[in-house]
């Protein structure tokens, strides 16, 4: 069980964004445990999810964002991140080529 835990602490955390920038056509980020940055252009966002946590015994709250690429790549990018929720609503729209 804790080997099981550790693995799935270890996949999620590769796709945290820890930082980012984002400009009228593009977008880039760092994500956890992957040294290189990465840049993609606005139009390759296929969505911006909200990230609920919770369930049963737990009241739900909103933790961040679940960005998915046309090509498949996912990405979370965490409410602690000063202005994700801007980037959030930036990328709604203008990632759909709005």
């Amino acid at each position: 069980m804790g080997a099981l835990v550790f693995g799935l602490r270890y996949w999620s955390d590769r796709l945290t964004i820890i930082e980012f920038a984002c400009d009228e056509s593009s977008l880039w980020f760092r994500k956890l445990g992957k040294a290189p940055a990465e840049t993609r252009a606005l139009s390759e966002v296929g969505g911006v999810y909200d990230f609920l946590w919770g369930g049963y015994c737990v009241p739900e709250r909103h933790i961040g964002y679940r960005l998915v690429f046309k090509d498949g790549e996912e990405a979370f990018l965490p409410n602690s991140l000063v202005q994700a929720s801007s980037l959030a609503s930036h990328l709604r729209v203008h990632g759909r080529g709005e």
